[in-house]
């Protein structure tokens, strides 16, 4: 299984490596522009991060070409915008436009950052948004699987921090990306940091996880993305969901209109065994889908479901457990999504437990008959491999989502 430790950690880099830093508008002081103009671009920053958070992703990209109009030589609107891109992608992997101009953006805003170093000097904000533009091309090249490339731009956009942080040393939003990298290096399996040691590249998961905690609570710009990192690594990979929950549960109640706090919170509680409060956030997901409130879309039914699965199945109820991811299973927005083959998955693990082999590795076997069509299916592929070999037991470790 050292390959599937080796995909996982690879991918939750990929998911958190330099996450783009929302609301650093406070820092925006563009000097060719006159006090309006200035109050002005800060306003269509400010609102434009705000749809952003908002998932509203037309109205985000107004406001940021307005700030682009209002200063061109400012690296943050073009910074921004492809952040809108990438958010796009997030939503939906398979949106090849969003892909192309995220990339487009992120190189029209190292090009803008490193002209404006050229003509009038470094400053920390120029420094910010290269080291931050360099951690979007490191997320790029995960997505294409190209680690030494991802290692490479990683290292420079991290030196690009460094130095906007010796800048201002109070900016602790700079703890953000510095904080990742050193965590998630430190993670790394040993083999990448072998081959990380002739960049020059060391990580610290102690001292990451402090950076990132001293921008959780020091921050001004950045700290809901450091609390949102601070509970995926919590959850997903120090296993500690005491010190996620609250973190998870004060995200979840500033950005209620956000599906992916309610959806975070959940497994939290699920992971603790608090059994009520996430079902009732489940329920809320699926009543907001109903409502068809903004950012609610009916995608998110099917992720409902296998949630409720996985908390029925934690609470050895495999019949109820059974019945909601079958209802996963079979609806139509589930496909070509990670919904799939981990459901198909959970199934199998069920049967196994309940003693009908023959039914388990008829739904190992349905996982591999997908598509390996992201990195969440290749974990899938890799487990079903190993329950087809070996029947899963209670006595393994817990599958990671």
């Amino acid at each position: 299984m050292k390959s599937f430790r080796l995909k996982k950690i690879l991918f939750l880099v990929s998911i958190f490596l330099f996450l783009p830093y929302l609301t650093l508008s406070a820092q925006i002081k563009p000097e060719s522009s006159n006090l309006n103009n200035k109050s002005f671009f800060i306003s269509s920053i400010d609102k434009g991060i705000d749809y952003l958070y908002n998932l509203d992703f037309d109205k985000a990209k107004l406001e940021l070409n307005k700030a682009i109009e209002a200063d061109k030589e400012n690296p943050a609107g073009y910074f921004y915008t492809a952040m809108v891109y990438w958010e796009r992608i997030l939503s939906n992997p398979y949106d090849k436009e969003a892909f192309n101009l995220f990339q487009e953006w992120t190189s029209k805003s190292i090009e803008v950052a490193e002209k404006r170093i050229k003509e009038k000097g470094k400053d920390s904000e120029s420094l910010f948004y290269l080291g931050g533009s360099y951690g979007f091309k490191a997320r790029r090249d995960l997505i294409k699987k190209d680690w030494w490339q991802a290692l490479w731009n990683a290292k420079k956009g991290r030196f690009y921090l460094k130095e906007a942080f010796e800048l201002n040393p109070q900016n602790y939003d700079t703890y953000l990306g510095l904080g990742m990298y050193d965590y998630f290096l430190d993670k790394m399996p040993k083999i990448i940091k072998f081959f990380s040691f002739f960049l020059s590249l060391s990580g610290n998961k102690t001292l990451g996880l402090e950076e990132l905690t001293k921008c959780a609570t020091q921050g001004k710009f950045a700290k809901t993305e450091a609390k949102y990192v601070i509970v995926s690594i919590y959850t997903y990979l120090e296993k500690d969901y005491s010190k996620a929950l609250p973190f998870a549960i004060e995200l979840n109640e500033k950005y209620p209109r956000n599906p992916r706090f309610h959806y975070t919170t959940a497994i939290v509680y699920s992971k603790m065994k608090i059994w009520d409060e996430a079902l009732k956030l489940t329920d809320e997901i699926r009543e907001k889908t109903k409502k068809g409130e903004p950012n609610f879309t009916s995608d998110w039914i099917p992720k409902v479901d296998y949630l409720k699965g996985e908390i029925y199945r934690e609470k050895q109820n495999y019949s109820q457990a059974l019945s909601f991811y079958n209802l996963a299973i079979n609806s139509d927005l589930a496909k070509d999504t990670w919904v799939l083959p981990w459901s198909n998955l959970r199934i199998g693990m069920i049967f196994d437990l309940l003693g009908q082999r023959k039914m388990a590795v008829a739904k190992y076997k349905k996982v591999l008959e997908l598509k390996d069509i992201s990195e969440e299916n290749t974990y899938a592929h890799e487990f079903a491999k190993k329950y087809l070999s070996s029947p899963y037991s209670k006595n393994e470790s817990e599958v990671p989502e």
